[in-house]
């Protein structure tokens, strides 16, 4: 099955990417990036204050430039509830624009539609937004396969802006009429988009444009029988799709090559296409895919049996080369004496290959065990620790249905209460647990970079300040601006928020809990210290000896399994780094995050 190629074929998991006009207008209208230009890119405390219109404003930009499209969902819907109780209502027009762009992102495609065809009805005074708005809408119902309506958009689109010089939108508006057409089996018309597409993408050096649209024209030809001109452009779509370096367009430019050649009889050729593109597949992190595991089982049986097949196959071809040693025998001397060295030959490179097959079978059967092993884990984990919460759960639902049926709200909302901790926090076991069972078979993709310390501290605390003010604990953050870290981002925030879950689990109401950053040889140490119950000397020697006897009630009284810190340890180690523990009874409790240094 071939593959072609859409408008947002690229886009992973809440990838963003906005025109460079469209960046640049939004920050002419925040006050803070016109003042103030190096902080266009850093988010503003609000301190408390959250009617602040013009900081959420600025806020949802930075988050939407950034691509945490909740945050930037949050902050829009703040400036849009408090810019009522302003004079200035000059970013009203454009905070329901970021609103619809984020429900666009997101592919929450009606409720996208809905709000920028309420943006269509009224007067606005920004026409990048309104070009915007029209290609949104465009590539909205093309999505929806009513290419018709959108082609009346791209059009439209066309007719008002394509001649201001914009070739970036100009190319994608190409691309994706292109798509529509060849969807109407419009051929003709499709072609000429493709190649109009594939000018302007020359013209910009945009090798990812070319790399789509090369392989939506190979596949228009390939669709009409043209193999003559179809296979010169999906090689060259394989061509461009390795200098992007994006994974999704360099695996589906080696699935079309595999079935390109399959259907020329070029078997050879495409084994080794068709095993590019799993090893691609197989790199790409899906975290919202536990299951994988089992298919990772299927695959090493169907390899097992791959195997299987090949050696019987070199068995066959070992007795014919016997049964034409026999014949040969029967002629002369001579020619026994050639079949006899023909065949040490074939024994020979027979013992090697099956040797070879032992081996890849042997390190199949290790990684088959590694993955029983995470396996039962897991499964010990889901039967043994979820059991509890998962009852607790049942039990105060039905208290609160009881009380809610005596019209006993106070009782309900406690029960309530109870139920959405319960709830959280097994969230939370589950998140862990997702993430040590890629760590073990792995599948978690680790890319180290150079991070601003505080700026990361600063995005984790945020997520973590209102639950820790339900139990009057203060956070204090104390991390120096110039600390610059090599570590990978999302394993940073992972081992930050389960500190920090941690810590707010294991205090008491009033107490504290403080981050700080440290520089020393070559590495840095983060610090988050809590005021909290503390651990026993028992648990910590569990802790560092990875052994059982890690459960521990925290300060409601609720059991913890310790799994949290498992998977803090374990991603600490992912990036060169080390976890250290030092806790006293009643006392509180300082992790220690030990992490290399940029200079």
């Amino acid at each position: 099955m071939l593959v072609l190629f859409s408008r947002n074929k690229c886009f992973g998991q809440q990838h963003v990417h906005l025109p460079d006009n469209l960046k640049q207008q939004f920050k002419l209208q925040c006050i803070f990036c016109r003042q103030h230009p190096y902080d266009s890119s850093t988010l503003i405390a609000l301190n408390g204050n959250t009617n602040n219109s013009q900081v959420n404003f600025h806020n949802s930009i930075v988050a939407l430039i950034n691509g945490d499209l909740d945050d930037a969902y949050t902050f829009t819907l703040n400036t849009i509830t408090h810019i009522d109780s302003v004079a200035d209502k000059s970013v009203y027009h454009y905070a329901y624009f970021i609103k619809a762009k984020i429900l666009y992102y997101k592919k929450l495609y009606a409720e996208a539609t809905a709000e920028y065809l309420r943006l269509l009805t009224i007067p606005l005074p920004d026409e990048v937004i309104k070009s915007n708005i029209y290609t949104n809408l465009g590539e909205i119902y093309m999505q929806e396969k009513n290419f018709t309506v959108a082609l009346n958009y791209f059009n439209t689109w066309q007719q008002l802006y394509g001649g201001n010089g914009d070739l970036y939108s100009y190319k994608t508006v190409s691309q994706n009429k292109g798509l529509c057409f060849f969807y109407l089996n419009r051929y003709k018309e499709a072609e000429d988009s493709y190649l109009k597409t594939i000018a302007i993408g020359q013209q910009l050096h945009d090798t990812l444009a070319l790399a789509i649209a090369y392989a939506n024209l190979a596949n228009l030809y390939y669709t009409q029988l043209l193999d003559s001109k179809a296979i010169p452009s999906f090689q060259q779509s394989l061509v461009y799709a390795k200098k992007t370096g994006d994974i999704e367009i360099l695996k589906d430019a080696n699935l079309n090559m595999a079935v390109v050649e399959e259907n020329r009889k070029r078997f050879k050729e495409a084994l080794v296409y068709r095993k590019q593109y799993e090893q691609l597949q197989d790199s790409i992190w899906n975290r919202d895919n536990i299951w994988k595991l089992t298919s990772q089982e299927r695959k090493f049986d169907a390899q097992l049996n791959e195997n299987k097949i090949q050696l019987l196959e070199q068995q066959a071809t070992l007795r014919s080369n016997e049964l034409k040693t026999r014949n040969w025998q029967r002629n002369t001397l001579f020619a026994a004496a050639i079949a006899l060295l023909i065949i040490a030959g074939l024994v020979y490179n027979a013992y090697r290959l099956k040797a070879r097959k032992n081996l890849l079978i042997s390190k199949q059967k290790e990684e088959l065990d590694l993955l029983n092993k995470t396996k039962d884990r897991l499964y010990s984990i889901v039967a043994h620790d979820l059991r509890s919460p998962v009852y607790s759960l049942k039990s105060n639902l039905a208290g609160a249905r009881n009380a809610l049926s005596q019209n006993l709200i106070s009782e309900a909302d406690t029960a309530l209460g109870n139920a959405q901790t319960t709830a959280v926090n097994t969230y939370a076991l589950l998140d862990n647990m997702l993430h040590w069972a890629l760590t073990q078979t792995n599948q978690l993709f680790f890319r180290p970079e150079k991070l601003q310390l505080a700026v990361i501290v600063k995005q984790v605390c945020y997520d973590y300040i209102p639950f820790a003010s339900l139990k009057n604990i203060s956070i204090q953050q104390n991390v120096p601006v110039d600390v610059y870290i090599q570590a990978d981002l999302n394993s940073l925030k992972i081992i930050l928020r389960n500190l920090l879950d941690n810590a707010i689990k294991y205090t008491q109401p009033g107490g504290s809990i403080q981050i700080t950053a440290t520089v020393e040889v070559n590495k840095c140490c983060l610090r988050v210290k809590d005021t909290g119950i503390g651990m026993n000397e028992t648990i910590l020697s569990a802790i560092s000896d990875n052994t059982p006897g890690k459960l521990q009630q925290d300060a409601n009284g609720l059991t913890s399994t310790g799994f949290g810190l498992d998977l803090c340890k374990l991603m600490a180690e992912k990036n060169n780094g080390t976890i250290q523990i030092n806790s006293k009874k009643d006392i509180g409790t300082e992790a220690d995050i030990y992490l290399p240094l940029i200079a």
